[in-house]
């Protein structure tokens, strides 16, 4: 059963699950996941699901849901997501190299992070891909998230590091 990361707009929090209960009943589509993810105000929740091919539309029936990424790793520090991310491409065989491909960076509360600073943890992720860099229409939307909390005060560094390939983004924009 392959992981996913769905990641929530910062407003309506008590709707989140709701919504997402609802439109997967519709849906017919079948999630694992622990709501007590979401305490405290989070924007993140892991999902299982056999059904991938349902995921683009849930994301574009919900308004609450920013974007779905398959999730190739997680970690509290740095180098915890580059291992965790080299496993899964390992284990996944996954190779991309004639395949183009963008790089997103979603940052939680904190407002603004310099181009030199992604740079270093695009850097520090420690993966690299063959194929060319497409910024209009990539075949694939590799997606860094930087979670620094919920606090009023945001940390230096990140809580917790999310990396994934984009599946979706949500519906928002209707």
């Amino acid at each position: 059963m392959s992981r996913y990361l769905v990641y929530f707009s910062g407003d309506a929090i008590s709707f989140r699950v709701p919504e997402l209960t609802s439109i997967c009943e519709v849906l017919g589509l079948h999630l694992r996941y622990d709501a007590s993810q979401l305490e405290n105000g989070r924007r993140y929740l892991i999902v299982q699901t056999d059904e991938p091919e349902k995921l683009s539309k849930l994301a574009k029936r919900s308004v609450l849901i920013h974007q779905i990424t398959e999730l190739w790793g997680q970690g509290s520090t740095m180098e915890e997501l580059r291992s965790s991310v080299l496993h899964h491409l390992q284990e996944t065989k996954f190779d991309i190299p004639e395949k183009s491909w963008k790089f997103n960076f979603l940052i939680s509360n904190k407002r603004k992070m310099d181009m030199a600073t992604k740079m270093t943890f695009a850097e520090d992720l420690g993966v690299s891909f063959d194929g060319p860099v497409d910024l209009s229409t990539p075949d694939h939307t590799l997606d860094l998230y930087l979670d620094y909390g919920q606090a009023k005060k945001s940390p230096d560094m990140p809580l917790y590091y999310y990396f994934g390939d984009m599946v979706s983004e949500g519906g928002r924009d209707l």
